[in-house]
């Protein structure tokens, strides 16, 4: 085991039941985040195998902190989207 590893272990001993919850929701966020990623991988790589894609291109990161929402007069722009459609 790493150095720091080790040193997590130990603290983790020391917790309150409160805080070993917060800890096992971050791991569990965590590990779900590793496995989409690891599920998405595979899926692209199963494409390129396949001969359905070449490359893939690498997904932007999204900052949803850096979007402003606006306010809109009148009917809601979901509405109008589905009538201008129609």
């Amino acid at each position: 085991m790493t150095q720091i590893l080790q040193q997590v272990l130990k603290q983790i001993k020391t917790l309150s039941l409160d805080e070993l919850r917060q800890v096992n929701q971050a791991v569990q966020e965590r590990l779900a985040l590793q496995e989409l990623a690891h599920k998405r991988h595979a899926f692209y790589q199963a494409l390129q195998a396949s001969g359905l894609v070449r490359h893939v291109k690498p997904r932007p990161p999204i900052d949803l902190a850096d979007r402003q929402l606006i306010e809109c007069q009148g009917k809601p722009v979901s509405q109008t989207i589905i009538e201008e459609r129609r």
